[in-house]
């Protein structure tokens, strides 16, 4: 598994995506609440702090959202439907015969 690859990277797309698009999201919305002469002038002071915090997690949600699943191939594939359970019950391996080992002799209580 190598770092570079996207498709098996250490990190999960999912997580990536939404991280670095709220952190990069957050910034600039902060930004224009604060440089952009109108939206300072013209914005309530509550709208001001809120709102860029919203816009963050909005984007970062989206984000994340519609970027891929990370592949996994140490998972084992979902089952689906009663006839592939039964298929992948029966093909459990059992342990193999040996001799049975005979139960621990419980203690005999004493009598009162």
């Amino acid at each position: 598994m190598t770092t570079t690859d996207p498709v098996n990277s250490l990190i999960e797309t999912k997580v990536g995506a939404g991280s670095s698009t709220l952190l990069i999201s957050g910034y600039l919305a902060w930004a224009l609440f604060n440089f952009v002469p109108w939206l300072e002038q013209n914005m309530p002071s509550e709208l001001k702090t809120q709102l860029p915090i919203l816009i963050a997690w909005a984007l970062s949600t989206l984000a994340a959202y519609y970027a891929p699943h990370t592949h996994r191939p140490d998972l084992t594939p979902v089952l689906t439907g009663a006839a592939t359970v039964v298929q992948a019950i029966e093909n459990v391996p059992l342990p193999q015969a040996g001799p049975l080992t005979t139960p621990a002799e419980q203690p005999i209580p004493p009598h009162a």
